[in-house]
């Protein structure tokens, strides 16, 4: 019973507090806008969230709060700390999406594009993304604030560890795809100028869209990625089970997707050489969207291969390390088997097909 009145109480103030936070937002936006379109809705309804949201989240965390401070199982509890991270991921994850916003018009205006080509946010103002991010970032310190207290008081600190390596490890994970998706971006619009005419830049809006996560994107990437990295001083996380699949995933991931860029772009060279096309401006029409993604896997693939290869070689262990290494082999086994059985059934299908 303690267990499903603890999740009960963290549930309902973790919906509560993001009913407030909105509700202040749009409060905040009303106040702000110099557009009376709309404002005496958004206005009654801003209010309307903030007066049922305070009074639910205030008597929930009061009641989660005073119960962590009486019992030392509540404090630790495995629900209390996935609450605090959860939060810091809902608040922290807007502030980075509004200034992803902001840039991204800002670029978009410095090359004379409409805002309206931005990835997110295109009919917003700079005032709407700072208010959102203020309020989310004011809400992010004080629950950080907890947090650092919850480190200091808590003896039993398992929990608290595991939790923070898998929020460490979604912040390295959002920021990697941020960081691909702007590659990406860009280089498919590299790409795709040799297709164009000769007198046609091609899109801008790839480029800049790309551009503007590629500036957020990887700051935000080195510094998780540096935090996970100086955690390995610890025992804890460097035998962690978690990393490893982590690194297996990425590294995996590259490998899936390179290998299906690979088969589009010999698919595409084989139909040009068989005469299906005969120009440059064709094939790179047919191959620049999978090479722009293509790519930037590849890079992904190499980096986390290599950390991988370093991890299982730092296994202490030799049977589990070699288990480790077997299972890694074992997979990759598994996807060129694959692609190659896939291979070999559409070549006897097309032959079987031309015979007959």
């Amino acid at each position: 019973m303690r267990a499903i009145r603890r999740l009960y109480f963290y549930a309902v103030a973790f919906i509560s507090l993001e009913v407030v936070l909105w509700g202040l937002i749009g409060l905040a936006r009303t106040t702000f806008s110099s557009s009376t379109v709309g404002g005496v809705d958004q206005l009654a309804q801003a209010l309307a969230l903030i007066l049922v949201g305070v009074p639910v989240f205030g008597i929930h965390w009061w009641a989660a709060q005073r119960s962590a401070h009486q019992d030392e199982e509540e404090h630790a509890s495995g629900v209390r700390t996935v609450f605090l991270y959860a939060v810091l991921l809902a608040l922290l994850i807007p502030v980075v999406q509004n200034g992803l916003a902001f840039l991204d018009r800002l670029l978009l205006d410095a090359f004379g594009l409409s805002a309206s080509r931005a990835m997110l946010g295109g009919s917003q103002t700079l005032s709407d993304n700072l208010l959102a991010a203020v309020m989310n970032g004011i809400l992010a310190a004080y629950f950080v604030y907890v947090l650092r207290d919850d480190w200091a008081t808590v003896r039993q600190r398992g929990t608290l560890g595991t939790v923070r390596r898998l929020y460490r490890y979604i912040w390295v994970v959002y920021s990697l795809l941020m960081a691909v998706g702007g590659v990406q971006q860009m280089l498919r619009y590299l790409l795709s100028l040799p297709a164009a005419a000769l007198s046609d830049f091609g899109d801008y809006a790839w480029f800049v869209n790309g551009l503007a996560l590629i500036l957020v994107g990887v700051p935000l990437w080195v510094a998780a990625w540096k935090t996970v990295q100086d955690s390995l001083v610890e025992a804890e996380e460097r035998a962690s089970l978690l990393r490893l699949g982590v690194l297996y995933v990425l590294s995996l991931s590259g490998v899936v997707f390179v290998l299906s860029v690979a088969g589009v772009v010999i698919d595409a060279l084989l139909r040009m050489i068989l005469g299906e096309f005969g120009t440059f401006r064709a094939l790179m029409r047919e191959i620049g969207g999978p090479l722009s993604m293509g790519i930037p896997l590849g890079g992904v693939w190499a980096y986390y291969g290599h950390w991988l290869k370093r991890d299982m070689d730092a296994v202490p262990d030799a049977p589990r390390r070699a288990g480790i290494r077997r299972l890694y082999y074992y997979i990759l086994s598994v996807i060129g088997l694959a692609a190659t059985f896939i291979g070999v059934t559409m070549l006897l299908s097309f032959t079987i097909d031309a015979v007959l």
